[in-house]
């Protein structure tokens, strides 16, 4: 599906005429209304007013609405990263360019694939006592890597092992060229928390490369047999 402003702005070099009766709002109704789609095939089209109105007082929005409240542990941590970046703050941090692009990468999904990330970062953490790693490719194709470990484990070798998973990951996934990871420490009512990203884009994937990972995953395990887990997300929630 098309984003909105390039919808938008072939809609506007299109041949069709446009009357809007309202604020632009109307248009972005419309826009959702019909799958993020705008009219491609007709003559004249006229943009109610009202339409944003009678939009969002739909049950089916509230439901997003609500639903949309898991994406907000997705945008807190892309306000903490922005700030510990642009402070100097990011302890044992990668390249700074590296960094950027990781934070960009986060903040470039959309608000549904944030509701998806922000789910399972946080079902990951409630359960970081249990479950060491997580790996899981978003709606945009990016490969995310989540890593819980002890408080006692030196960041140095956090971010060392957050590295050479995101590795892994690229490797367990061709289609992907890029893989973002997070890292922090399990969850310990009482106790503070760090984080560590890591970004990692490989164009290409080499027989060295799989090589390197099959003798990775041998020596040191990492994702040598996931649990696989699918789950469903609707955008407008049916119940």
């Amino acid at each position: 599906m098309r984003p909105l402003l390039g919808a938008k702005e072939a809609f506007c070099q299109s041949q069709v005429r446009a009357r809007f009766d309202g604020p632009e709002d109307n248009l972005l109704a419309a826009y959702l209304h019909r799958g993020r789609k705008l009219p491609e095939n007709s003559d004249v089209v006229v943009v109610g007013d009202g339409l944003w109105k009678e939009f969002t007082a739909r049950e089916e929005y509230r439901r997003k609405r609500a639903a949309n409240e898991d994406s907000y542990v997705w945008d807190l941590l892309i306000e903490r990263f922005a700030q510990d970046f642009l402070s100097g703050q990011l302890e044992f941090a990668p390249d700074a360019s590296d960094t950027e692009r990781a934070i960009r990468q986060m903040a470039r999904e959309n608000r549904f694939a944030r509701r998806i990330l922000g789910k399972s970062f946080r079902g990951f953490i409630d359960n970081s006592s249990t479950i060491l790693a997580r790996m899981m490719k978003s709606p945009s194709g990016v490969v995310y890597v989540f890593l819980a470990l002890p408080h006692s484990m030196p960041r140095k070798a956090r971010v060392a092992e957050l590295g050479n998973r995101c590795f892994v990951a690229r490797g367990l996934h061709p289609a992907s060229t890029r893989v973002v990871g997070i890292a922090t420490e399990r969850y310990e009512k009482g106790k503070g928390f760090s984080l560590d990203l890591c970004n990692q884009f490989k164009p290409t994937w080499s027989a060295d490369d799989q090589q390197l990972m099959e003798a990775m995953q041998k020596e040191l395990g990492y994702f040598t047999s996931p649990k696989v887990t699918r789950d469903s997300e609707d955008e407008y929630p049916t119940t």
